[in-house]
């Protein structure tokens, strides 16, 4: 565990979750004796982990190993692992990269990375809120890894559930603006030893836009569309005066303000070839 996780639900929740919706047919009183003890050690125990450890930047709440992921994990600590759970701490550590790397690399070849992290609407709760292409392009086989899954969700007892895309698979951002908090669950496996961001990662849709490009000198604000991928109203609004361009495009957000008025959540609007529902009981 990065950060020693606690069990933020009742004794009650935790049963119906584990034997009525997930049906594990766990023994009830295990089930209890592990929620009394505070920490979710106990818990991966009944759910099968032989051996349980924890890290955390001071031992205030008793962590196996106290280390501070701004600075590279020791290597005596590299391939310890088969399953690494972070619970809501990555986005609290500044040199997020270096975080993520020794995770990464306390893996062991076919173990498993699970993050649950803030994705959007609650700024100040960490350092960051971190997007679903930021996972896919670092759980990748050139880091050694291979993303299994990326989970969106509203509110922190949603049970509506949404499968990411990835972007590089349908060659679209998997962007999303709406008002309500949204987390994201990432789910990867280590495939092998690599030389984790030996290449730091980049988002796909702009490697395609500079290796089509033959004129590398065109400003920046150019690269997000490409000349051949312009539209007829496009080439000629590109010939409209600035002002009154300014005030076409300040009316067209407007009117998509006004529609999307009282439906800027997820469930209501999501793009279903981004965003596909999903019931987690069925992976």
């Amino acid at each position: 565990m990065i950060g020693r996780q606690g069990i933020h639900v009742s004794v009650e929740q935790c049963e119906q979750i584990l034997n009525g919706e997930f049906d594990l047919r766990l023994p009830v009183d295990r089930i209890r004796a592990a929620h009394n003890s505070g920490y979710a050690d106990e818990l991966f125990k009944v759910l099968g982990a032989r051996t349980v450890e924890s890290f955390d930047y001071s031992d205030y709440e008793g962590a196996t190993h106290v280390h501070d992921f701004n600075t590279p994990v020791p290597r005596a600590f590299h391939g310890q692992y088969s399953f690494l759970i972070d619970g809501g701490t990555l986005e609290h550590v500044f040199h997020f990269p270096i975080a993520l790397k020794s995770c990464m690399k306390m893996l062991k070849i076919g173990g498993t990375y699970f993050g649950a992290t803030p994705a959007n609407n609650e700024m100040g709760h960490g350092f960051y809120q971190l997007s679903p292409e930021l996972y896919f392009r670092a759980f990748s086989p050139a880091n050694g890894f291979q993303t299994d899954a990326i989970y969106l969700y509203e509110g922190r007892e949603s049970r509506r559930w949404f499968r990411v895309a990835d972007p590089e698979v349908i060659r679209r951002r998997a962007e999303k603006v709406n008002c309500k908090s949204t987390y994201l669950l990432v789910r990867g496996t280590k495939t092998s030893d690599a030389d984790v961001f030996a290449t730091s990662p980049l988002q796909p849709d702009y490697v395609s836009q500079w290796e089509s490009r033959s004129d590398h000198s065109v400003a920046g604000d150019e690269l997000n569309v490409l000349p051949e991928q312009k539209s007829f109203l496009r080439r000629i609004a590109s010939h409209l005066p600035y002002g009154m361009k300014r005030r076409i495009t300040m009316s067209r957000v407007a009117v998509e303000r006004w529609v999307r008025d009282g439906r800027m959540h997820l469930g209501v609007n999501a793009d279903h070839e981004v965003f596909q529902p999903f019931d987690p009981r069925d992976d």
